[in-house]
């Protein structure tokens, strides 16, 4: 670092007896080697500072008994919020993910994060949300957008709040024990998902609907039943897809793109050799959203391959064998 300039530049090579710069001025292969030094330094300290720390009893037992958690309490009162809340949401905490992207481990570091000024900023734009009505949102294309939003970086607040290390699946019950005060009312991720983004419709495992008849929740269902929500809702994973936020006016093709992204990542794999077609378990658990029949889920899938790909499944449908693949929960390993 003493080898830079005032203006932080460095130069091809240096004398170090007399600080005289010698060489290209400035010379872009110094700068690599800088940064490759500084992050190769900092990964290092961050691993023996993360060995150091283990979970106290407190945070474990945290983990491990069910109740709920509103992730943006507040005793303040807000009068601005829009519905471009879960937007600004959105995008601010897409900039925090990729301000604390460790590239050398494909990972976010989500504990550096955490004690980041940027994230005490996200936290008191949550607490807005408890003055945004829900039920101002009217047509599909704005609840969709808006309740996708809310959705991941709730998962991804969530994650933080546990110090999730590796998957959501280490902490019971997550999907219904974390939520945002939206209003007056509480909504956790089953809330959204399976209650207002999938219309109530029975969940998959435990065959009841997400809100009762007299649950006034049911006012914010969507209209129409949208399948690609699921390809959509899936940022407590490694597959979430590269869209910075949903927008009402380009819903339609940000969730063709999601599906596209989301099969691309290993939702849909051809063993030609062997006449197998491979699904992620996104297509067992929610079956019946994709079809009545196992041949029907397929070509629904197929829908979001490529041209040769579609081709293959149409022309051997009838007597493809299909399996499902283990789910990758690993929320920090690299999008491939």
């Amino acid at each position: 670092m003493k080898a830079a300039n005032h203006l932080g530049l460095f130069s091809e090579e240096y004398n170090p007896k007399t600080g005289e710069m010698l060489g290209n001025f400035p010379q872009a292969f110094s700068h690599i080697g800088f940064i490759n030094a500084v992050a190769a330094i900092s990964n290092i300290q961050e691993k023996l500072s993360r060995h150091r720390v283990f979970p106290s009893l407190r945070d474990r037992i945290k983990k491990l008994i069910p109740h709920k958690i509103t992730l943006n309490e507040t005793d303040k009162t807000f009068s601005d919020t829009t519905k471009t809340i879960a937007t600004q949401l959105k995008i601010s905490l897409n900039n925090l993910q990729g301000a604390f992207f460790n590239v050398l481990e494909s990972r976010v570091n989500y504990i550096a994060m955490k004690k980041s000024k940027h994230f005490k900023e996200y936290l008191l734009l949550t607490k807005k949300l408890n003055a945004f009505n829900p039920y101002t949102l009217e047509s599909d294309e704005e609840k969709k957008a808006f309740w996708i939003n809310i959705y991941n970086i709730l998962i991804i607040h969530g994650v933080l709040y546990f110090d999730i290390q590796r998957t959501v699946k280490e902490v019971v019950s997550f999907f219904i024990r974390i939520g945002y005060m939206i209003g007056d009312l509480f909504f956790s991720p089953d809330d959204i998902e399976h209650g207002i983004l999938r219309g109530n419709l029975p969940h998959p495992r435990t065959g009841k609907r997400q809100f009762d008849s007299v649950d006034p929740k049911n006012a914010l269902l969507i209209n129409s039943f949208d399948y690609r929500i699921h390809f959509a809702l899936v940022c407590a994973s490694s597959s979430c897809p590269p869209i910075e936020f949903y927008d009402a006016d380009n819903i339609d093709y940000q969730l063709d793109l999601a599906g596209r992204s989301f099969i691309e990542r290993n939702g849909l794999v051809i063993n030609e050799k062997e006449n197998i077609v491979y699904l992620s378990q996104i297509f067992k658990w929610y079956s019946s959203d994709f079809g009545e029949t196992l041949q029907e889920i397929v070509q629904t899938a197929s829908l979001f391959t490529d041209e040769t790909t579609k081709m293959y499944i149409e022309k051997h449908i009838d007597h493809v064998e299909i399996k499902y693949m283990p789910y990758n929960w690993n929320l920090n390993s690299a999008l491939k």
